[in-house]
């Protein structure tokens, strides 16, 4: 049986000034909030934070479990596609280094 994945980016977490991209609410730092990709689509489709949910439609089935990178903040990692998901805030991890600090972590551009 083939394993099977989901496309990335349920939405987006929210601030005042600041996006990222977020598969559900739970990948969210405390003080943020999520729109789901409905609600972007709905509210915020002329913002750049559409951009989280054109980037999932545009990743094949190919680059579907191609590893990833997180966003840090703090003691808290996010996946993420790459460091232009990352907000001020945060610090990028890439692949490697993301493997080496947080072996448990599994970031892939797509979700078992």
């Amino acid at each position: 049986m083939s394993q099977e994945f989901i496309r990335p980016y349920g939405g987006a977490c929210l601030t005042d000034t600041n996006f990222w991209c977020a598969l559900d609410a739970t990948q969210c730092p405390a003080g943020t909030q999520f729109l789901s990709a409905r609600l972007v689509d709905m509210n915020l489709r002329e913002t750049p934070v559409m951009s989280c949910i054109n980037m999932a439609s545009e990743i094949s089935e190919e680059e579907c479990g191609v590893p990833s990178g997180a966003c840090g903040f703090g003691q808290q990692l996010i996946c993420a596609v790459s460091a232009d998901s990352c907000d001020a805030d945060s610090e990028w991890v890439d692949p490697d280094r993301l493997r080496a600090v947080a072996p448990g972590v599994d970031c892939r551009r797509c979700v078992p």
